[in-house]
C-alpha cells in the first residue's frame, strides 16, 4: 500500500490515527509495482493493532529477527537483495503462518 500522504508512525501505533487515504499495488510500488484496479485512493480505517514491535536499526548481519506478543515467539527472516522469500514462523506452535515468494512478494509460498 501507498499512503496518499506522509502521517508519523507514533501517531498511528498511539491510535491517534485511525484513518488514512492510500493505493493498493501488487509487488512493491517503489519497484515497478502494479497499482490494483478499483484500489485507488481508498480509505484505510485501524480498528486495533494485533501486534507493534520496533524493528532493530543500524547496520546488522543478523538473518532472522525474533519477536514476541508475550504469549508467543515469533521469528522472521530478514530481507534483503537476496531474498526470495518472506515467512513468519510462530515458534511455539512450528507453524508458518505468512510466507510470500519474491520478487514481489504477492505470490504464497
Amino acid at each position: 500500500m501507498k499512503p496518499t500522504s506522509h502521517f508519523s508512525l507514533n501517531d498511528y501505533i498511539s491510535g491517534k490515527l485511525q484513518k488514512f487515504n492510500g493505493s493498493i499495488f501488487k509487488g512493491n510500488f517503489e519497484t515497478n509495482g502494479q497499482l490494483v484496479t478499483g484500489f485507488e485512493n481508498i480509505t484505510v480505517e485501524v480498528k486495533s493493532n494485533l501486534f507493534i514491535s520496533q524493528l532493530p536499526t543500524g547496520p546488522s548481519r543478523a538473518q532472522t529477527l525474533h519477536f514476541t506478543d508475550g504469549k508467543n515467539t515469533f521469528r522472521s527472516n530478514v530481507i534483503g537483495n537476496d531474498s526470495i522469500f518472506q515467512s513468519i514462523y510462530n515458534v511455539q506452535t512450528g507453524k508458518v503462518f505468512w510466507c510470500v515468494k519474491g520478487p514481489d512478494f504477492i505470490d504464497p509460498c
